[in-house]
């Protein structure tokens, strides 16, 4: 039984969106022991609506050529293969999971109004026999120039993501589409520093505690300087 060949992905760029949680300059090994580089960028709904088409009918092309191939497969199979290869052919299904959808407030749970992409890519792929395949996405500035050595990348940077959609078929996700991500574009840096009490949320009351004056004195970074003023990101931050 021949072997189909595996077709070209198509590749895509996403518009400039806002990156939620990104983990772009070191791969996150927390879920894949391999390590995986990923983000989600939030856009306007109108922003993304051609790359929702694009996504959804490269799925269906890919669904139905993959269901092809393994009808042809069946017939060709010789009886002792045939059962199984019917079987895979019946288990076939559209997957829930989308590599897009709409963003909902953490505090409420309802819908903002913004969309979000999602995009990943394996930072090892273990080949047999051969030595480990090493990734990692690259970085361009706004002008297109390569960008060496990546700043730090937070949340709420401007981003725009090169990707290919990459079709994928198991058992138990069924068929579905993911936004492989191949390079970055920063448009604009977010440093990850402190939030204000607004950022948390918080409002304002006139009466209540009040802190006083900071003179400087008593604190174990006194002196240092904007060093010590430049702050670090909370476990809470989003980055």
């Amino acid at each position: 039984m021949a072997t189909a060949k595996r077709p070209q992905l198509k590749k895509a760029i996403s518009p400039v969106g806002t990156a939620s949680f990104p983990k772009l300059n070191a791969p996150d090994t927390k879920f894949k022991a391999n390590g995986e580089y990923s983000t989600k960028l939030f856009f306007d709904p109108e922003q993304i609506e051609a790359a929702i088409e694009q996504i959804e009918a490269e799925k269906a092309a890919a669904f139905e050529a993959e269901k092809a191939q393994l009808e042809a497969d069946v017939k060709a199979a010789a009886p002792k293969d045939k059962v199984k290869l019917q079987a895979k052919l019946r288990a076939m299904k559209m997957g829930d999971n989308s590599p897009y959808g709409e963003v909902y407030d953490n505090e409420t749970g309802e819908p903002t109004g913004q969309m979000f992409m999602k995009f990943s890519s394996n930072a090892r792929v273990i080949r047999e026999g051969k030595p480990d395949l090493i990734l990692k996405p690259d970085f361009f500035s706004a002008s297109g120039k390569e960008i060496k050595v990546p700043p730090e990348i937070w949340g709420g940077s401007k981003l725009a993501i090169a990707y290919s959609l990459q079709p994928y078929n198991t058992p138990a996700a069924g068929f579905g589409m993911k936004l492989r991500l191949d390079a970055v574009q920063i448009h604009e840096l977010s440093n990850g520093a402190k939030k204000g009490a607004a950022g948390y949320g918080f409002g304002q009351s006139e009466e209540g505690y009040e802190a006083p004056e900071d003179d400087g004195d008593g604190s174990p970074f006194a002196g240092s300087g904007d060093e010590a003023s430049a702050g670090t990101p909370g476990k809470n931050d989003d980055f």
